[in-house]
């Protein structure tokens, strides 16, 4: 009876333990829940004005309804170069005289970057290749020949000419190393939509204006500035005391005047005594 009792105060005392845990795994999940919500509040009410530069959408992808409708013969698994999968890959061998592949992007498109990525390292990759573009595969435009540094991961070019482009053609020229397969996991087109393109354009449109705007006005203000300065006013009692230092001609007339006068009083003065003299 004694180890029996024994025993279940044993149970009992884990049984608690037990419970004691739960209780506080569940607190600590609720604090961790609470905590969430708050750091979501956070988030929510954060405004990131950058948002729109950092969200670029990948054109190339199969998920925004690019194929490739055109390759070279010997270049296998190019499907894999639109499934951003770092373990799948386009592979050729590097002595292919004419490696190249063909994509069809799901609408026109501002093509204004593109990336070329690589990750497997027992392969030659890419050096020099060449992107040319089209909106109807009958024109081709040549967007430029560009250099890939040796290594691996992704490596980033922003075209020369950004053009529009619903078709692009990207041949491979040359390339780095000496194995003899070459290959390439992924390519990716940056760019902008018709829509997309109206609307920066109107953006440009509109800060060219206000920056019109801002030169004119301060032409204007220049212009005021300058008036102002020169139609200053003049002072009326320093007017007076310049005017009161500098003899005028009235008063040079004035004074010959005066000395006219007296010259003819002393000259009938000298006449009348000489008149009397002769008298007596």
């Amino acid at each position: 009876i004694e180890e029996t009792k024994e025993e279940n105060v044993e149970i009992t005392s884990h049984a608690g333990n037990v419970t004691e845990n739960a209780t506080k795994e569940e607190e600590g999940a609720l604090n961790g829940t609470s905590g969430a919500t708050k750091n979501e509040t956070i988030l929510e009410d954060d405004e990131d004005e950058n948002l729109y530069e950092r969200v670029s959408v990948d054109y190339a992808s199969k998920s925004a309804g690019a194929l490739i409708i055109e390759k070279s013969s010997n270049f296998k698994g190019t499907s894999n170069l639109l499934n951003g999968d770092r373990d799948k890959y386009a592979i050729s061998p590097c002595s292919e005289e004419k490696k190249f592949v063909v994509l069809s992007l799901s609408e026109d498109i501002l093509v204004k970057v593109i990336k070329l990525a690589n990750f497997e390292r027992f392969s030659s990759t890419v050096k020099e290749f060449q992107v040319l573009g089209s909106q109807t595969l009958g024109k081709w435009i040549d967007l430029g020949t560009y250099r890939a540094e040796s290594g691996h991961g992704e490596q980033i070019f922003p075209l020369i000419n950004p053009a529009w482009a619903r078709y692009l053609k990207f041949k491979f020229l040359t390339h780095h190393g000496a194995e003899y397969y070459c290959t390439l996991s992924q390519i990716m087109v940056h760019g902008s939509t018709m829509v997309q393109g109206f609307h920066e354009q109107w953006e440009m449109i509109e800060e060219s204006n206000e920056e019109e705007s801002r030169l004119l006005e301060e032409e204007t203000n220049e212009k005021d500035q300058k008036v102002a300065e020169n139609d200053v006013p003049v002072d009326e009692s320093k007017s007076g005391e310049l005017a009161s230092d500098k003899p005028s001609a009235l008063n040079f007339t004035a004074e010959e005047d005066t000395a006219g006068s007296l010259d003819d009083k002393g000259s009938d003065t000298k006449s009348n005594c000489t008149m009397e003299a002769s008298e007596d």
